[in-house]
């Protein structure tokens, strides 16, 4: 018998199993992702195997976004490297992009923004923009500041000064 998978293994053999499931990348519940992976023959290490995938696949940002609402979708693109964004450049155009798409609470969630912008046709740099997003929202305690009171990664956008 297989040995229980964990951490990036784990993410890998839900992405493999995702992509050809999920053609149109609505997105699964952990609880429906979990049983497929178990109906596949596959073992999840730990006494949790929800928590154990949750835990792989938002350690996986390259493969899985987390779309809110506890449903995860694969990512199948390759981004092309040469002028992606990031860093206080990427702020630059962080900034313009959620004032205007959150102007009514200041409030947004980076995963959903950045999903957004990606899908806008920003370029971000690497291949898990995830980190590169928080990073350029860390790096810019001017224009954003986080905003656990909705959740985690949540952030809100200030006034310019």
């Amino acid at each position: 018998m297989a040995e229980p998978l964990s951490g990036a293994k784990l993410a890998e053999a839900a992405h493999l199993m995702a992509v050809h499931k999920d053609r149109y990348r609505s997105g699964s519940e952990i609880v429906d992702l979990v049983r497929d992976l178990e109906r596949s023959g596959i073992r999840i290490a730990g006494d949790d195997p929800s928590m154990t995938l949750r835990s792989a696949l938002n350690a996986d940002q390259t493969h899985w976004v987390n779309r809110g609402a506890g449903i995860w979708s694969p990512i199948d693109e390759i981004r092309p490297i040469g002028t992606e964004l990031s860093g206080r450049a990427l702020s630059d155009v962080i900034y313009p992009f959620v004032r205007e798409k959150y102007a009514a609470d200041r409030v947004f969630h980076y995963e959903l923004a950045k999903e957004a912008m990606l899908r806008s046709g920003v370029r971000i740099k690497g291949r898990a923009t995830g980190p590169t997003m928080r990073a350029a929202l860390v790096g810019s305690p001017d224009r954003f500041e986080p905003y656990p009171a909705r959740g985690r990664g949540f952030w809100r956008w200030k006034d310019a000064e």
